[in-house]
């Protein structure tokens, strides 16, 4: 299933590196091509009216959220818990 053909759904959050080898549309890893990638995935949810937030840290690799005490990661779950309290308060989500 791709991000245009899903059913109705909550609003989506999105946390990704620099680093992460499926951040951008088109990338290669160990010399094969995906085309099945995150900000792909969020472009079409949203074109297809979805509510999502995507964030992209600078230099940061995939689950760079483990680093204990780094500023992006504390920064990462600040925008977590913020994201969470606007969606269970009824908020409207303001795309990033």
């Amino acid at each position: 299933m791709q991000a245009g053909e899903l059913p109705p759904c909550p609003p989506v959050f999105i946390v990704v590196g620099d680093n992460e080898y499926f951040r951008d549309e088109i990338c290669t890893y160990l010399h094969l091509v995906v085309n099945l990638t995150i900000v792909h995935f969020a472009s079409e949810f949203a074109r297809n009216s979805g509510r999502v937030r995507l964030q992209n840290y600078r230099s940061m690799p995939h689950v760079f959220q483990i680093v204990e005490n780094h500023p992006s990661a504390n920064t990462s779950f600040q925008e977590y818990a913020k994201f969470i309290n606007e969606v269970t308060r009824g908020k409207m989500i303001e795309m990033e």
